[in-house]
């Protein structure tokens, strides 16, 4: 089970994962101030907006550095899907610890060791595999 983990999670790809993630963060935060402030958006049409144009950013920095697939459509929706289901994840823990009496902080901290682990493991084996993701280096090759 170690070696499992370590190869899984320890990693070049699986840092650049995370670093995207970072930054990916980064950018839904700007992009939602700048609705917010100077565009006067509402909280929830800003956050929309900021996690469409996140998720882009995220799909094709994680498409083009971490996993070395070129982008399609296709792959694209499979992204957003496993995006959602990510968003979906996060939420069920955190109204659980909320429902189990824990402090709000204590559901972040296990958010965030458990979200992006699994968002990695189903992105690396099902959102960027298949017949219909090729890959960078094999066009390069070519």
């Amino acid at each position: 089970m170690k070696v499992l983990v370590k190869k899984i999670f320890w990693t070049p790809q699986f840092l650049r994962f995370g670093l995207i993630g970072v930054a990916n963060t980064v950018v839904h935060g700007l992009i939602l101030v700048s609705l917010i402030e100077y565009f006067h958006f509402n909280v929830v049409m800003g956050n929309c907006a900021a996690f469409l144009t996140a998720n882009l950013f995220s799909y094709f920095m994680n498409s083009y550095f971490t996993f070395k697939m070129q982008t399609t459509l296709f792959l694209y929706a499979k992204f957003l899907f496993a995006s959602l289901l990510s968003l979906m994840l996060t939420l069920l823990i955190a109204w659980e610890m909320n429902h189990l009496g824990f402090h709000y902080l204590e559901g972040l901290l296990v958010i965030v060791f458990t979200v992006p682990a699994l968002s990695y493991i189903v992105m690396k084996f099902w959102a960027f595999t298949g017949l219909n993701a090729p890959s960078i280096k094999a066009e390069n090759k070519q």
